[in-house]
């Protein structure tokens, strides 16, 4: 790919990653460009011609470059990554970045709490200043919401992946045991636990439930096309959703005496059990 349509891409995926736009440096290649020669100029529309596929790989990938994705479903994720422009060093140095400040601020949450883990504190512990810091993140929040931000997009892959001869929700049910066949358990419980530990954060922790419910649906209406089932397919995302609900606040709850995919599985079993007996 162009090395301008390349330096795009970086931006687009770090869009998808922060949940920010960087328009300044994204229009960068475009007036340095258009400042040039008329053999610039060509280069650019190869570049915007490119962009097509950049756009769907981000869409697409959502995530890849947070370490949920990654380790979502490695078949899965390795495809996508082989769609992506080379990482370069710069790149790969913000990645890092953001891997610290991630650990960091998990680490410090959990050891003094939510509210008393301030910003300075998260800037010393990775090693940079307040003012890097607020290139990566917008607040303690968002670094606790970009830790599951690519979770909806992958949990689209593995329903897409899965066998499509067998029930809705026998497929929701397997493509959610997948992902959480290669889950950091141990980070979730502890994320969990935060989200648990401030009233604010138990309430915005409540719009991950709504975006896998829309996903859920979305993802079955592509498989299921027909507008006749739209009802049912709704109906399946919401109580699959729920069952995923309950699953994970028995896990919490039971301080994860078993596996969460265990109660993922119990909850679903019950679900079916239950349907039947209607």
């Amino acid at each position: 790919m162009h090395a301008d349509a390349q330096f795009c891409a970086q931006v687009l995926v770090r869009d998808d990653c922060f949940g920010r736009v960087y328009m300044d440096r994204f229009h960068e290649p475009a007036r340095r460009i258009s400042a040039d020669s008329e053999k610039r100029d060509v280069r650019s529309a190869k570049a915007i011609s490119d962009l097509g596929k950049v756009r769907r790989i981000a869409s697409i990938a959502a995530c890849t470059k947070c370490d949920f994705t990654r380790n979502a479903i490695p078949d899965i994720a390795a495809d996508m990554e082989q769609d992506r422009p080379k990482e370069g060093w710069r790149e790969k140095k913000r990645r890092e970045t953001l891997q610290r400040i991630t650990d960091s601020a998990l680490s410090l949450f959990a050891a003094n709490g939510y509210e008393a883990t301030t910003l300075d504190a998260i800037a010393g512990a990775a090693g940079i200043s307040r003012r890097t810091f607020f290139y990566y993140f917008a607040s303690k929040e968002e670094i606790l919401a970009a830790w599951q931000k690519g979770l909806p997009e992958a949990f689209r892959a593995a329903v897409l992946a899965e066998p499509k001869d067998r029930s809705p929700l026998d497929v929701v049910c397997s493509a959610h045991l997948k992902l959480l066949a290669n889950f950091d358990t141990e980070q979730a419980a502890v994320i969990d636990r935060i989200l648990r530990s401030n009233e604010q954060l138990r309430a915005s922790n409540q719009t991950k439930y709504l975006q896998m419910e829309q996903a859920t649906f979305e993802v079955l209406c592509e498989i299921w096309p027909q507008a006749e089932r739209r009802r049912a397919l709704r109906v399946v995302a919401m109580v699959s959703v729920g069952a995923l609900r309950l699953a994970i606040d028995r896990w919490a709850e039971e301080q994860g005496q078993k596996s969460l995919s265990d109660y993922v599985r119990e909850a679903f079993a019950d679900l079916k059990a239950e349907l039947a007996n209607a």
